[in-house]
């Protein structure tokens, strides 16, 4: 919830987010793309100039179906490699992957 993920980044001290998706604002989950559509809408932006980053199969399908570019973190819980075209097995090259 909103709250868990305040004082989560307030403990990282990134409170550079301007806004925030969390499951509890969406009707359907992942892979259904409500989330990523919803946060594209908030932001003011169009889902293809979007690129969505996951951890998981669901991510993608998510990201495809919302028309969004898609990194695969492979740091994550469940994404095998080969699964994306791009993907990072570190968080500090999301950056290099996206400029």
């Amino acid at each position: 919830d909103h709250r868990h993920l305040h004082l989560s980044l307030r403990r990282q001290r990134q409170m550079c987010i301007r806004d925030r998706v969390c499951p509890d604002d969406v009707k359907i989950s992942k892979p259904d793309p409500e989330g990523i559509l919803l946060a594209c809408r908030k932001l003011k932006v169009n889902p293809k100039n979007t690129v969505y980053l996951g951890d998981h199969p669901n991510d993608l399908k998510a990201a495809n179906s919302a028309g969004a570019s898609f990194i695969g973190c492979l740091y994550g819980y469940s994404l095998g490699e080969g699964i994306s075209d791009l993907s990072v097995k570190l968080a500090e090259e999301i950056i290099q992957k996206i400029s």
